[in-house]
């Protein structure tokens, strides 16, 4: 079968109102978080959509680096291939005119990082992938992070805490901590004031607010990301930033002051967030990652809310050509080596 593909500029309402349709659908994939992007990266924004009839079966908006005479695509948690309500795997010959596309608009290199488990499932999709044409990437960090399901209410949700968890989050329910929700104004100042004082507390080199901020306002209603601030006595102790797009909720970023690690402020919030994912219609909750090695502390916090680890099924590339495929895996190879000796 032949499919056809538009690559013209999607008006983002429009861009919103098919892309809902796909299970593996997040903020990373939204017209508004994308454009951002570029700005801040001096890159240029492609739209490729694909469809079978009516409907479309692949979306991606793929951002292009200029690398010397060649133009990288990155593909962030996408290219979205799982339509709501189908349960095979992606056709390959959609896979391959979706890269053949950017062949076609002066792209060499696409990596790609799907928003897809690393489960039985998952391993279908992946399957399909590799018989497009597409190989395993070490452009990419593998994503590991703790998924927990939502779809029960609070109390199911607090039910499948552990224990330790659930003593503390009845502490910090006792300390008299407001939780108030926005998604913006004070509540974006709040953020970004508290997490950067985190930052320099923790020494910790940390994603930088206004990445996601800055997109709100193009977000459509339905779409804008979550901000929960805690307060005790009236002051800001502790921030929650999340996003509830497809079927899977997702932290995003959270800070705490020192007064706010003293009332355990963290794990209201984190639950209030759980909480609310699930009375927005989402199935799922990833925690936004993990990093046993480095950061074990907060691995041990995420995993303690009784969620499944899980990985996604990792970042994947296309070249466009045999030559282009040896120059590539060069220069990630050197990359990679110059990262070990800065580390």
């Amino acid at each position: 079968m032949t499919y056809s593909v538009q690559t013209d500029s999607v008006e983002p309402r429009q861009w919103s109102q098919w892309a809902r349709q796909f299970a593996d659908y997040s903020i990373y994939q939204t017209a508004a978080y994308q454009q951002n992007r570029c700005r801040m990266d001096a890159q240029k924004l492609l739209t490729v959509v694909i469809p079978d009839g009516e409907s479309p079966v692949l979306m991606a908006l793929v951002r292009v680096k200029q690398a010397g005479l060649w133009k990288i695509g990155y593909v962030q948690w996408g290219p979205l291939v799982l339509p709501r309500g189908i349960q095979t795997p992606p056709d390959p010959a959609v896979l391959r005119r979706f890269v053949e596309a950017l062949w076609e608009m002066g792209v060499s290199v696409v990596v790609a990082t799907p928003n897809i488990l690393r489960d039985a499932a998952g391993s279908e999709v992946a399957a399909r992938f590799r018989q497009a044409g597409f190989t395993a990437s070490r452009a990419a960090k593998e994503y590991r992070t703790v998924i927990l399901d939502v779809t029960g209410g609070a109390e199911a949700i607090r039910a499948g805490l552990h224990k330790g968890f659930r003593r503390d989050l009845r502490y910090a329910e006792k300390a008299g901590l407001e939780i108030c929700a926005g998604t913006g104004g004070e509540s974006a100042e709040v953020l970004r004031r508290l997490y950067a004082a985190c930052v320099a507390r923790k020494r910790f080199q940390g994603l930088e607010p206004d990445e996601l901020l800055a997109a709100q306002n193009g977000l459509a209603d339905s779409e804008k990301m979550d901000i929960l601030v805690a307060r005790l006595r009236g002051e800001a102790v502790g921030v929650h930033l999340s996003s509830s797009v497809g079927q899977t909720g997702i932290a995003l970023l959270a800070a705490i002051s020192d007064e706010g690690l003293e009332c355990y402020t963290s794990f209201l919030l984190w639950f209030e967030s759980l909480v609310r994912a699930g009375k927005k219609g989402m199935k799922l909750y990833d925690l936004g990652g993990i990093d046993p090695v480095h950061n074990p502390g907060v691995a041990q916090f995420k995993l303690r809310m009784g969620g499944t680890e899980a990985w996604h099924i990792g970042a994947m590339e296309c070249c466009r050509c045999a030559a282009v495929r040896a120059l590539w895996s060069g220069a990630v190879r050197v990359r990679a080596l110059l990262g070990k000796r800065g580390a």
